[in-house]
């Protein structure tokens, strides 16, 4: 299916933001000050909310192509779809995890219900990271695709209203389990557990991205003349960069520095945001580029492969640190910049390495229950 090539610049974008999130938190002396600390949390929430708007618009025009074409959206066949897209690298990023880093820790009686959590997609829902300190984010995935069908059909009859239904629900959801946690002094990692890694507080998100999707199909003809005007790109850029703005003062004045909470307003921001990121994608749909040169071609490989650099990023990361070769900490040292640079062009290597490697005929075999 062929994707639209504005988006996947946003797609570019957020895997680049991520990176840049979780490097430049993790290389001593980067950042150094707070403002620039709540910069760089700007670029991860950005990321990580974008990749479920993202997903939510991407099914929305996978389901509607369905329909258009007369074929039937069927459940299984789209679960299986979604697996086979997901498991071949997925699994084998766990495999190395457990046999080739310091993960190997994991292979003990008393971290075997972790290895069931993540082969199953079901770590999110436990504190901590897992075996990989991201793929929590793919068993939230998985856990929206299981729902996503009747959402499509919600948003294909009731349009944006769904949107608003689904952020009242997810936000009292949050408030109400947050009051628990705060009730009982839980630890604060459930406040992150409750705002975004179970899958009935991120329906929102899915939503707004289906949302928007669907606005992009019924837009009348005149708003497309102005969509497709260049002159938008500088529009979509100032919106990316508001947000940048908007997020630093609201962090420092609405949540006083803290993004996780039992306040409403804890309940509220990501919601707005996943909102606000479905305006930017309706803003972007219609641009008229072609992206044939050098940097254009180079955002779009970049979004290609972006599930393998997602997957892969934070394990380099951790074997960087742990061992801390000589020239990574000289290069910390004097040239963090020079280092981040670095340590970027080394996750998208390596991502597209393990997507051509797992797109392969041999090891897609293995795979066959999903065909």
């Amino acid at each position: 299916m062929a994707r639209n090539r504005n988006i996947e610049v946003l797609r570019a974008f957020a895997i680049i933001y991520m990176l840049l999130y979780h490097y430049a938190s993790s290389i001593t002396g980067l950042v150094k000050s707070y403002k620039g600390s709540l910069f760089i949390e700007s670029l991860g929430q950005f990321a990580l909310i974008g990749f479920f708007v993202l997903s939510g618009f991407g099914l929305y025009l996978s389901f509607e192509r369905l329909e258009t074409s007369g074929k039937p959206i069927q459940f299984l066949p789209f679960i299986k779809r979604r697996l086979r897209s997901l498991l071949p690298q997925y699994y084998l990023c766990i495999g190395i995890v457990l046999l080739l880093t310091t993960g190997i820790g994991y292979l003990s009686i008393s971290h075997v219900f972790h290895i069931i959590q993540s082969l199953f997609l079901v770590q999110n829902f436990a504190p901590g990271n897992g075996i990989n300190g991201v793929t929590w984010t793919i068993a939230v995935l998985f856990q929206l695709y299981l729902i996503s069908i009747p959402l499509y059909y919600l948003v294909k009859k009731y349009g944006w209203r769904t949107w608003v239904i689904g952020v009242i629900i997810t936000v009292c959801l949050k408030k109400s389990i947050a009051m628990y946690i705060a009730i009982n002094e839980l630890d604060a990692l459930y406040y992150v557990i409750t705002s975004i890694r179970i899958p009935f507080t991120t329906i929102d998100l899915i939503l707004a991205g289906m949302c928007a999707a669907k606005i992009c199909q019924e837009i009348p003809a005149k708003m497309l003349l102005v969509l497709r005007k260049p002159q938008m790109c500088i529009f979509c850029i100032s919106l990316v960069l508001l947000y940048h703005y908007i997020f630093i003062k609201g962090t420092l004045i609405l949540l006083g520095g803290g993004l996780y909470g039992s306040k409403w307003v804890n309940c509220v921001w990501q919601s707005v945001i996943g909102g606000y990121l479905s305006i930017i994608c309706i803003m972007l749909y219609y641009l008229p580029f072609t992206y044939t040169s050098k940097l254009g071609s180079g955002v779009q490989f970049i979004a290609k492969y972006e599930y393998g650099i997602y997957l892969w990023h934070m394990l380099l990361m951790g074997n960087f640190m742990s061992s801390q070769p000589d020239w990574y900490a000289w290069l910390q040292a004097n040239f963090p910049i020079i280092l981040l640079i670095i340590l970027l062009s080394i996750a998208i290597f390596v991502g597209w390495i393990s997507s051509k490697l797992t797109s392969s005929k041999e090891y897609l075999s293995l795979f066959v229950l999903l065909e």
